[in-house]
């Protein structure tokens, strides 16, 4: 559920929060994790947590970085009208054995994430006149590290991919715009269980343009985290298009204090 909040009632509590750190994430339910300190603000905020294609607040999409060098999640979109195809042959064809969790034998994943220089695994975001694609280059593969998969991708397509995932233009500037007009961005530090958060930008008026850029010169990755499921079927945890914290603020038309 969205939260209409009015801008200048939103940044008085922006101020508040910061003033009152630092917060032990203990002392909260539901923000454990990595995206934990983004969970512990909204909560703050008064935001229910908001996984749909339009800003936390009536104008404003609430980001935060904890100063590690992550990558700050812009938004999730799944490939074109083929997605379900394309993520399932994603990870059938070119997919590993998890490194992480306890999953049945023969479960294959693909958590990697993609940008404009080929990946160690030899995946990378191609940006065309009117579409962003990702490709596979098997010459690409670093094979000190990946001979083994690689000859199991060979047995499996022929390191052919027929399906590879597509996103146009007009979908990505559509969603980045819906979910992104304007946003908050909050930067702090987590020591253990404890946040805290010490600057806000506000960051006003999304330009497509700048996000394709980030796209070609790699500063805007693509990450995906699916996998096969006890079923048979693909557990999708989401394709995420991702910027490095350094670099958001060139995303938009102004950005200034807000503190």
């Amino acid at each position: 559920m969205i939260q209409y909040i009015r801008e200048a009632d939103l940044l008085e509590r922006i101020r508040k929060i910061i003033n009152d750190s630092p917060y032990d994430l203990r002392n909260y339910e539901g923000v454990g994790g990595t995206g934990g300190p983004g969970r512990l603000m909204e909560h703050l905020l008064g935001i229910d947590v908001n996984n749909v294609s339009a800003p936390d607040s009536v104008e404003y999409e609430i980001k935060t970085s904890m100063q590690t060098g992550s990558l700050v999640t812009l938004f999730h979109k799944e490939p074109g009208v083929s997605e379900r195809g394309a993520i399932s042959e994603l990870v059938r064809s070119f997919g590993w054995s998890p490194t992480r969790g306890n999953y049945p034998a023969g479960t294959l994943s693909f958590r990697h994430t993609v940008g404009s220089q080929p990946s160690d695994r030899g995946f990378q975001v191609r940006v065309e006149n009117n579409r962003v694609r990702v490709d596979f280059e098997s010459n690409n593969v670093v094979i000190s590290e990946h001979e083994n998969w690689l000859a199991d991708v060979q047995e499996r397509c022929g390191s052919i991919w027929k399906n590879p995932p597509i996103w146009t233009h007009d979908e990505l500037s559509r969603t980045g715009s819906r979910k992104l007009p304007n946003c908050i961005y909050l930067k702090g530090k987590k020591t253990g269980s404890t946040v805290t958060f010490n600057e806000a930008t506000i960051l006003r008026g999304f330009l497509p343009s700048e996000f394709f850029t980030g796209l070609r010169e790699g500063f805007i990755l693509i990450d995906f985290d699916a996998r096969t499921n006890a079923s048979g079927g693909i557990r999708n945890h989401g394709t995420k298009f991702r910027v490095r914290p350094q670099r958001f603020s060139s995303l938009y038309e102004k950005y200034s204090p807000a503190t």
